[in-house]
């Protein structure tokens, strides 16, 4: 977005983030030998669990790309 979002003020202290479309998080696990264990599951879905309290707060605040027009 070049422009700050429609409704901003221009001297906004948080414009540079406000112009982001979108969010991502990751995690590398690099090559670990755990990786190909029976027990990479239970790490990878820790991981995603450890997502939830940021997926929350964008379902609550942000909602759904579904629930908006394109």
């Amino acid at each position: 977005m070049k422009t700050r979002p429609h409704g901003y003020d221009s001297e906004h202290p948080r414009l540079e983030l406000l112009r982001f479309r979108t969010l991502s998080a990751a995690r590398d696990y690099g090559d670990q030998p755990w990786l190909t264990s029976r027990d990479a599951l239970s790490r990878v879905r820790r991981g995603w669990r450890r997502l939830a309290p940021l997926n929350d707060w964008i379902a609550t605040h942000l909602g759904s790309t579904a629930d908006r027009a394109r």
